[in-house]
């Protein structure tokens, strides 16, 4: 694919790139690519899989193929060899068994290290269907469970026979095979991203809880985290079901709770212990939480039933 000169205009400067397919920058003649989609049966499944475009490579010598802005989701597998591949931060080093993630609308390139090496690459269509391949970090990704595919291609994707219907039956089945190694790849991936972001909510929860009388807001916790205040508002909501002061104010109540039940302290020493300016204003916020004044709490001797305590168990 030919590169068009550049455009000197400021407007061009300042647009976002062009996105557009993947193209070679180096091909050896030895290279061999195949593409499953050559009959028209495979391209209707493909289609409707998600799929614009998927195959194999047989590298060998010299390779480097890639887009400053690619205009699909690459999923590139690397089944033998070693490539380097980088998808905006420098080229970093690939082995067998690895797999790069490469969203659209990123740039990608790979290029041959080994003397040889062979892979598996999907180009997905950016929509619904795979809305998940966009919320993965662009990255190379080790020991995920795409192990098993180098025999399948050997033997049912890479072959001399007539494209009957039998043969295009065992493609498409080994193509589903594929798309499911993809789709455990994903919750793997994710999976670890939410374990990994929990723990981090499980650190801020315990720095509130030992911090209770600190002035905090919503720009404190959003520091404390390392993300953007509108990310954590999002991040608190989908994984507690609160606001970032929401959880403020739950675990500062639930403190108080314990304190009513279990010490004789006076609601203004709660108050100031858990980081309210008067008892006024604790006994207001107690309330809306606990669905009864911080007296009442303490009269009645347990905590069962309210909606702190509910919150608290989910």
């Amino acid at each position: 694919m030919p590169i068009a000169s550049p455009d000197s205009s400021i407007a061009a400067q300042r647009r976002r790139p062009q996105t557009e397919f993947a193209r070679w920058a180096k091909f050896h003649p030895a290279c061999r690519l195949a593409a499953f989609n050559r009959e028209p049966a495979l391209n209707d499944y493909m289609a409707k899989r998600g799929l614009r475009l998927a195959g194999v490579d047989y590298l060998e010598h010299d390779f480097e193929a890639g887009t400053p802005c690619s205009e699909t989701h690459l999923v590139w597998v690397l089944l033998s060899g070693r490539l380097e591949c980088d998808v905006g931060e420098g080229f970093r080093p690939m082995k067998a068994g690895n797999v790069a993630f490469c969203p659209a609308t990123r740039p990608h390139w790979l290029r041959l290290v080994s003397p040889k090496a062979s892979g598996v690459w999907l180009h997905f269509f950016p929509g619904a269907k795979w809305a998940r391949l966009a919320a993965v970090a662009p990255g190379v990704y080790p020991n995920l469970p795409f192990g098993h595919l180098r025999g399948l291609i050997e033997t049912y994707l890479i072959d001399s026979s007539p494209q009957d219907a039998a043969a295009i039956g065992a493609k498409i089945h080994a193509l589903e095979l594929i798309l499911f190694s993809v789709e455990q790849a994903l919750d793997q991936i994710i999976g670890a991203k939410r374990h990994a972001f929990r723990l981090k909510l499980n650190a801020l929860e315990n720095r509130i809880q030992s911090e209770l009388k600190a002035d905090w807001t919503v720009a404190a916790l959003a520091a404390a985290m390392n993300m953007s205040p509108s990310y954590l508002h999002k991040a608190t909501l989908r994984h507690l079901g609160v606001k970032p002061m929401g959880l403020v104010t739950r675990l500062r109540m639930n403190h108080a709770m314990s304190r009513l039940l279990q010490t004789n302290m006076t609601l203004a020493d709660i108050a100031e212990e858990v980081g309210f300016a008067s008892p006024f204003a604790f006994s207001a916020a107690f309330k809306r939480e606990a669905g009864r004044s911080p007296s009442q709490f303490r009269a009645s001797g347990y905590g069962a039933g309210t909606r702190a305590g509910a919150r608290e168990s989910e």
